[in-house]
């Protein structure tokens, strides 16, 4: 921003300090000056008539190429945008104090001003909205335009490369949208002088536009000769050449240059049909990986090396790819040993913790029983009102993908962000509870196991009560009891999962759902196959019967990928040792007890679920 002179008090004395600059001057500075001297001089403004709100939304638009999505659908888009209470939207400028007038300022601005990066944007400007403006477009204005970014760009200073690129970009746009090919010419010198003149610097943009435009992007209707192409890519092969042979790389420690030079480079020998280039290009990427997420926080390593992986299944390379997930496996213990453990207490009086739990423990073993099935549930619709509410008071957080670890620090599931995707964080927020609420779990069914002292017989005889169980599984039910009254969390949780999956496709069928399909085998033998236990829990019937907060409960618990998924963890050998925990076997317990709610009515031989009343 050039400082404005004292004896700046007019628009008049502003736009003559303008046309006279030798440096170059943004549009946003003519912007922030305006705000400079209104605040010296209030009544300039006033002074200046509709010619200050002119000047004011030229300098504030933003330049949007790209963003259709903005609030006008052009290339240009308000600097800000908010909203009342009321409902009532506030936008910088605002369009609707622009009209022909406005057009017809531009248009005359762009003829006397001498600054090339401000009659650039005069004349874009008049281009863009004429129509909008009630005017029509002039092709003067859109060659002035790009003759005014061509001129600019060579005098904008390399710490602003960012500028220059844009101008220069924007150059080649408009000449290829009035095809004009004798512009488009140089349009593509200009870029192609610019990232000579900002070769030596480090930054990547000085790097990467020329391949991204001329080679991937918008601008390859306009030829680039041989030697143009070998340089758009010598610049990304010399920066991914640099980044493999940094043994040591500068802090703060990152992967970005080479990342962006590969993926470009990877993405341009594919396309030319070069896959022996794809191959070298992505190996040399790796080095840079596998180096780097070394070095780097054991987190962050391990998103390198599963972004690195994803990069190399896109192209095919299945081998390195599995390369990349073992070293993630790897870093796996150093990420459990990084991470801060939190822990949470929940400090209950006594005397409001005993009256808690005398409510699960009147009557018999069969009323406690469906008590705690019923009630030690959480409230679905609550927890989803929840993570929305928390959504709206976390912008930043709701924004960001979420990567799961298991308990050796693998990463195993990747969620979307809430914004994108909030119903699959529902599960996510749910498996949240149930860890939470295991305190209580703990304890009620501590006071059952101290008033009643039930055995695995016991709770079997309850749980045979419920069709969902038939009576030749009692012997492996008792023994899963058993097996959680002695505190065997290993073989209780072994033992019971499969009789919850086969008393839920027992439910399922009592419904009336399919539960088995016929496959055939590659050979040509036909078998029958039972269905998994994700599709029982979700068959019509079976969702029909056992309630929203049940039926969540267990499909989180059992077969959700971001919830316990305990079910497929198990059965494909997934569960570490210290996860066949007290904690985890009661969750195992309460799936087991919902299906025991379910009762039989002798009348009719139609299935019912016990109401929450009845236990």
């Amino acid at each position: 921003m050039v400082n404005l002179p004292e004896h700046i008090q007019t628009l008049s004395d502003l736009l003559v300090f303008v046309d006279d600059l030798d440096e170059e001057f943004h549009p946003l500075d003519l912007y922030t000056a305006l705000g400079v001297l209104i605040s010296r001089r209030p009544e300039a403004a006033t002074e200046s008539g509709h010619a200050w709100y002119d000047e004011m939304a030229a300098g504030s638009m933003m330049h949007l190429e790209g963003e259709r999505n903005n609030a006008w659908g052009l290339d240009y888009g308000p600097l800000m945008e908010a909203q009342s209470p009321a409902g009532e939207v506030f936008r910088l400028p605002d369009l609707a104090r622009l009209d022909s007038q406005t057009l017809q300022y531009w248009r005359e601005r762009s003829k006397v001003v001498d600054t090339s990066t401000i009659k650039a944007r005069y004349s874009d400007l008049a281009w863009v909205f004429a129509e909008t403006l009630g005017g029509k477009q002039e092709i003067g204005d859109v060659r002035q335009a790009i003759e005014s970014y061509i001129a600019a760009v060579p005098s904008i200073p390399k710490e602003s490369e960012v500028t220059a690129v844009e101008y220069a970009r924007r150059a080649m746009t408009l000449s290829i949208s009035i095809n004009d090919t004798a512009l488009q010419g140089k349009a593509k010198d200009t870029m192609f002088s610019l990232a000579h003149r900002l070769e030596d610097l480090p930054y990547p943009l000085n790097r990467s536009f020329l391949l991204d435009g001329f080679g991937l992007g918008p601008y390859q209707k306009v030829k680039v000769s041989p030697e143009e192409e070998r340089y758009m890519l010598k610049l990304l092969e010399d920066c991914l050449e640099k980044e493999r042979t940094e043994t040591t790389p500068p802090s703060p420690i990152s992967i970005w240059d080479a990342e962006n030079a590969a993926q470009m480079l990877s993405a341009y020998y594919r396309k030319t049909k070069r896959p022996s280039e794809v191959v070298r290009v992505i190996e040399a990427f790796g080095e840079v990986v596998r180096l780097r997420s070394d070095l780097a926080e054991p987190m962050v390593g391990q998103a390198w090396l599963e972004g690195y992986s994803r990069l190399c299944e896109e192209y095919g390379l299945k081998t390195l790819a599995a390369a990349a997930i073992s070293s993630v496996q790897t870093l796996g213990p150093k990420v459990i040993d990084s991470l801060k453990r939190a822990s949470v207490t929940i400090d209950v009086p006594p005397e409001q913790m005993e009256a808690f739990l005398d409510q699960f423990v009147r009557g018999d073993l069969d009323e406690a029983l469906g008590r705690f099935a019923v009630n030690v549930v959480p409230n679905y619709d609550f927890i989803v009102q929840n993570a929305q509410d928390m959504a709206k008071e976390n912008v930043l957080t709701s924004m960001t993908p979420i990567t799961l670890l298991d308990s050796s620090g693998f990463p195993v599931v990747q969620i979307p962000s809430f914004q994108d995707k909030p119903e699959v964080h529902y599960p996510l927020s749910l498996t949240q509870w149930i860890h939470g609420e295991g305190f209580f779990r703990y304890h009620v069914l501590r006071v059952i196991r101290e008033k009643y002292k039930p055995t695995g017989q016991d709770i079997a005889d309850w749980l045979l009560q419920s069709p969902a169980f038939k009576p030749e599984r009692r012997p492996l039910i008792e023994h899963g009891v058993n097996a959680y009254l002695g505190e065997d969390h290993v073989t209780a949780i072994h033992v019971l999962l499969p009789q919850i999956e086969e008393a839920a496709r027992v439910v399922a069928g009592l419904m009336g759902d399919p539960i088995f399909d016929w496959k055939t085998d590659r050979d040509g033998v036909r078998h029958l196959d039972a269905k998994s236990l994700n599709q029982v829990l979700d068959a019509p019937g079976l969702k029909a019967l056992i309630g929203k907060n049940h039926l969540m409960f267990m499909r989180v618990a059992l077969v959700v990928h971001q919830g316990l998924n305990l079910r497929n963890r198990v059965a494909h050998g997934l569960v570490l040792p210290q996860e066949f925990n007290q904690g985890i076997s009661e969750i195992v317990i309460e799936c087991l007890l919902t299906l025991g709610l379910l009762r039989a009515t002798v009348k009719t031989g139609a299935t019912e679920q016990s109401s929450h009343e009845n236990n």
